[in-house]
């Protein structure tokens, strides 16, 4: 039941997501599908202003939450080919809410960590 869990569960996370970090000054978007989810990181959220590279935004919130014990993905350069900042989420099949609901709370404190608190 993969297929099914990823839908079910997948949708918890976003909801997870959009209720915990939705109003984040600096997460500009959270999109997904299934329990494939990416946030937007942003210097300015009505403008959407991306932060300048040489901040590695993404960089310092995937570190901050794998020091944390949670593994995310990053990218940098999704605003215009340098600048913009990704973290992403790619968790196992097999995950269940308990679990969604510790990635959440990870994230958060490595988002909270680096830009501060909403």
């Amino acid at each position: 039941n993969l297929v099914d869990n990823a839908a079910t569960v997948g949708a918890y996370l976003g909801e997870k997501l959009v209720e915990s970090l939705g109003e984040h000054p600096h997460i500009g978007d959270i999109r997904g599908r299934g329990l494939f989810w990416g946030l937007e990181i942003v210097a300015n959220r009505e403008s959407t202003a991306p932060f300048p590279a040489s901040k590695q935004v993404a960089w310092r919130v995937w570190q901050r939450a794998f020091d944390l014990g949670l593994v995310v993905y990053y990218s940098q350069g999704c605003a215009d080919g340098r600048n913009g900042d990704l973290v992403m989420l790619g968790p196992p099949l097999i995950i269940n809410r308990e679990q969604v609901d510790e990635l959440v709370e990870i994230l958060v404190s490595a988002v909270q960590a680096e830009l501060g608190r909403p």
